[in-house]
């Protein structure tokens, strides 16, 4: 969580350890996405808060809510530049940007995992229930 911000704003774009350590990370929010098409996600009925599991559903509320920005963020452009060998892809001030958003990213992540707290919480038993 504190490498992405310096990566993105100070270092420059060359192959190295911390480049091939990100192509791992995107490697596994790239498996994520692909996982968010067969997410449950909860949503307000008549009846309370019901969990949607029909597909079609599902796909859609990706689509529209967290797709472009997963799909957006996924982008090598710093693989692309090195690739090309373009001075000006290097020097282009919207390839940043597009890598800002990965911190959007990582926001989601932090988020899930407050949530995941919750629940685990919410759900627990407590030790000296455990030990009777």
């Amino acid at each position: 969580a504190f490498v992405t911000p310096i990566q993105v704003g100070l270092f420059p774009i060359r192959l190295d350890s911390l480049l091939i350590l990100s192509l791992c990370v995107d490697g596994i929010f790239l498996a994520d996405m692909g996982l968010q098409f067969f997410t449950m996600y909860p949503k307000r009925s008549s009846r309370g808060i019901i969990w949607e599991d029909r597909l079609t559903r599902i796909t859609r509320h990706y689509l529209k809510t967290w797709f472009f920005l997963d799909f957006t963020t996924l982008v090598p452009f710093d693989l692309i530049s090195l690739a090309s060998g373009a001075d000006s892809l290097k020097e282009f001030k919207g390839i940043k940007v597009v890598r800002v958003l990965r911190l959007l990213k990582l926001m989601r992540i932090f988020r899930t995992s407050k949530l995941i707290h919750k629940l685990e919480v919410a759900l627990s038993i407590p030790y000296q229930q455990m030990a009777l």
